[in-house]
Order: structure tokens, then sequence, then C-alpha cells
């Protein structure tokens, strides 16, 4: 085992005695992206590693591209061929002291929250990543230890794929699942009719189809107050868009507005209610209300959804959810900018009004298959997590010289 040194570097910590550290600029060069102006066929980078359209003009690969700004600035991508990088990455050649490879596996392992600018949205500067110091072993071994980690990455990037793709897997089965009990029922073979909606296809001949408006009452929330009208207003924790997902509303801390005593009893959450976002990229998403310790109310982008009688709420959260991974939502809310999934036009769902005992079948039996398959997607995710973790630490031993390259890889 080889002597190590403090490097002083916070994320590089302990590196062999015979290697140095430097700044970035002295080994990269780091170049800002721009907006392209002409249409071609070369691919356009933004932050994080996929191209989301084509261009005329063009950059030389090889480049590794680094985030500016965006939620997977800390995924670095490398380009051997032509390409361009909007404003939102940078991209980096190497000089003549640093491989570029070498680099694409450092900037896997760096300290983002330690060099990230304080603001909403994660950012990075370019003086940021230029002052950033890294480990420098010699240009052989840079070398050796990048092509080390390619064998190495490739075989456990199969293993990712292969995780991410079962995991998808279980995430269209149980969507199939959800889409053929909420349209045709749990009570076996029955005669089957057109329901002369695209979105739901077939249901039992003698099921009819209604709006969920005559079946639930709908109650869009408050709008955002940052004031007390009078001495009534009281401050309250309030539900937004933000925090309700098919899987469950957010446990998290609560923004707070002002509310008068009829507002309270206007737009509080009761357990069994069903809350549906009514705008922004989530609209549609619905979860069912449980008890609270304190009271919570719902700001204007959630809907609280009750039913009439006989109805059953588990039943339509299905049923939207169903619409939703179907694309409904989207079409009804004309693909807006913000789209806002309205109160009218939550009323004007159709509604699968099978009988009170089947519904109450069919919420009973998604609960219990929707726990299995969520089950088993937790489970791949956690090893999906757990493999991530593991190429992450195997990469930051070897680019900071703790797990030493074999000598047959650094004598190639």
């Amino acid at each position: 085992m080889r002597e190590m040194k403090d490097s002083g570097v916070r994320w590089i910590g302990e590196i062999p005695t015979k290697w140095t550290i430097a700044k970035a600029k002295n080994c990269v060069e780091i170049q800002n992206g721009s907006d392209p102006k002409t249409e071609g066929s070369i691919p356009v980078y933004g932050s994080g590693s996929m191209s989301f359209k084509t261009c005329g003009e063009y950059k030389e690969g090889p480049s590794v591209l680094i985030g500016r700004k965006g939620a997977t600035l800390h995924i670095p991508h490398y380009i051997s061929s032509k390409f361009w990088n909007v404003d939102t990455a940078f991209n980096v050649y190497s000089k003549s002291i640093f491989d570029l490879k070498y680099y694409f596996y450092c900037a896997h392992v760096f300290d983002y929250t330690f060099y990230m600018s304080q603001t909403t949205l994660p950012s990075m500067t370019q003086t940021a990543y230029e002052n950033m110091f890294l480990p420098l072993p010699t240009k052989e071994e840079q070398y050796a230890i990048a092509n080390q980690l390619d064998q190495i990455c490739s075989k456990i990037d199969a293993v990712l794929e292969k995780t991410r793709a079962s995991i998808e897997e279980y995430k269209k089965l149980k969507q199939t699942v959800i889409t053929q009990v909420v349209t045709k029922g749990v009570r076996g073979d029955r005669p089957m009719k057109d329901s002369s909606i695209e979105w739901i296809g077939e249901i039992p001949a003698g099921v009819p189809i209604s709006r969920v408006g005559l079946h639930f009452d709908i109650v869009l929330g408050k709008m955002l107050c940052s004031a007390p009208v009078d001495d009534n207003y009281t401050l309250e924790s309030y539900y937004c868009a933000a925090d309700v997902h098919f899987e469950g509303l957010s446990n998290g801390e609560k923004k707070k507005m002002w509310f008068s005593p009829d507002e309270k009893e206007q737009y509080c959450v009761k357990n069994g209610d069903l809350l549906v976002v009514e705008g922004g990229a989530g609209a549609g998403g619905c979860a069912i209300a449980v008890s609270t310790d304190v009271p919570i109310y719902i700001q204007n982008s959630i809907m609280i959804v009750r039913s009439k009688g006989i109805s059953n709420i588990r039943y339509l959260r299905y049923l939207l959810e169903c619409l939703v991974k179907k694309g409904y939502i989207d079409v009804v809310c004309n693909k807006a900018t913000i789209p806002h999934f309205t109160k009218d036009k939550l009323a004007n769902v159709p509604f699968i009004v099978f009988s009170q005992s089947e519904q109450e079948e069919i919420a009973e039996y998604l609960n219990e298959k929707c726990a299995g398959i969520d089950a088993l997607i937790v489970k791949r995710q956690q090893y999906l997590t757990e493999i991530e973790n593991y190429k992450k630490s195997l990469i930051y031993e070897y680019v900071t010289g703790k797990k030493e390259v074999k000598t047959s890889v650094l004598a190639n």
C-alpha cells in the first residue's frame, strides 16, 4: 500500500505522496454555452446528459459537459463527437497536463454543494469550476485511471440500465392493472360495450357513464392572502400543488397564509377527502387526505373532492390516475404552458358508475395489488441507489489515488 498525504482540499482528502494538486484553470479550459442560431443535425445539450434538440453550429469533441444550473448540474457528460451546448452547461477541453477522461471522472465526485451559488436554483459559476482544486497524478496515471474506470463503470452501467428498465416495467404493469380494473371492474367475464370515449375503451354492458360533478362535490382552494383583513383572521397551514402526489401527501413543513373563520370552515381538509392538483406540471395528480394533529387548509392550486352520497372516493382516485397516465388531462388542459385542470374540467371528467359495492371492491383490489407492485419498485429503487453509490465511491477512490490502478493497466 502506497504512502498517502493530506491534500488540504475538502472533497479530495488524502492523495498519494507523489501526487500534487492544481487548480482546474491550470488543467482544463472551461467554455460557456449559448443558444444555437441555425438548424441542423448537431446534438444540443444543456445541464445533464441528454440531448434535447439539434442545430447547425458545432464544437469539436471530445469534450466534457458540466452543469451551470439546474437540478442535474452534478451529472457530467463525455462527448466524443461534434456537439453544441446552451448556457445551462459549460463545455471543457483539457490542457496538455491533464487527461480529459480523467477530468470527466473527477467531475462525478466534485463537492458541488460546497461550491454552489446560494440561489433557489442550483447553480455553479465558471469561476467556481476554474478555482476548484483537482488531484494531479502523472499524465500516464491519469490515463490509466480513466481506462480502468471505463472498464469497471461500463459493467456497473449495464446493471444500472437493467435495474432502471425493470423499475419502468413494474410502473407500466401497475398502470395496466389500474386501467384494466377501473374500466372493466373485478367481477369476472361479462358482456362489454364501447364507451365511445377513447381514454376508457370498453366497459361492462350494464354500467353507465356519467360525469364526476354529478357524484362528487368540488371545492377550489383559497387565493393566496399575504395579510389579514381584520382581527378575526388567523395564520394557518395549507396544502399546495407541490404537496400532492399519487404516492400520497408530503409530510414536510407547510406554508402558511391568513384565513377568516368562514374560510377555515370552507377550505379545511377532512379525513378521507380527495385532494386534486388544479394547475402546473402535476395537474390532475391526487391523493387521499388522512387526519392530522392540526387543521390544514387548501390554496387555490388544490381542489377538495367529496362524495355526494354513495360514490367511492378511493375508486375516483384510481380512475383519475388512469386518466392522467393515459394523457387525458393533457388533452383537456390543451397542454398549455401552465396547464389548469379547473373545477369545471374536473366536474366534466367521465365517471364509470359501477355499483357502490363494486366501486368498493375495485378500490380494495387495487389497494392490495398496487401495494405489492409498489413494494417491488421500492426494492428495485433501493438496489439502484446502492449501485449508484457504489459506483460513485469507486470513482472517488480511484481519482483520488486511494485505490491504486493495477500495474498491468498502467503499463498499457
